[in-house]
């Protein structure tokens, strides 16, 4: 992955442009022309605009789906007490993949720069010098990653 393109998915994820240069090792004012030239800014709005609705469109058809597996299991039980029908495959399947859907399980270059962020401030707490020794090492092994993709 070219660092411009990691630059664009650090920032449409919420990421301020002194941080996304840093990691990239570029300079701050590469990431503001990247960002300005291609409209970075306006696309977020509009992925995050976009992302909002779609989650809570998947989140009415779960809702939708659950309320219709509980009346089924509803029917089944006022008709038979006793009964111990299983809820078919298919149904259970449906539910799984529109809650990872949501969910989004699959890792991203810009889930490891999340991870090495938090690591990095949580030994910032502990050790400060050894957060100041590590900054530099992690941004290293990101830059690896990110060219691995």
């Amino acid at each position: 992955m070219e660092r411009k393109d990691a630059a664009r998915q650090l920032f449409m994820e919420g990421w301020q442009q002194k941080d996304i240069a840093r990691v990239l090792k570029v300079t701050e004012k590469t990431v503001s022309n990247w960002a300005t030239d291609e409209g970075w800014r306006d696309k977020r709005i509009r992925l995050e605009l976009m992302e909002e609705s779609s989650v809570q469109m998947v989140m009415e058809l779960i809702e939708y789906q659950l309320r219709a597996l509980k009346r089924r299991v509803k029917a089944w039980t006022d008709e038979d007490p006793e009964s111990t029908k299983l809820i078919e495959r298919g149904d259970i399947d449906a539910l799984q993949k529109l809650h990872t859907t949501i969910k989004r399980e699959h890792m991203k270059w810009s889930h490891y720069v999340s991870v090495c962020k938090e690591l990095l401030e949580w030994v910032s707490v502990v050790d400060v010098e050894l957060a100041k020794a590590l900054t530099d090492k992690i941004d290293n092994f990101l830059n690896e990653k990110r060219k691995l993709l």
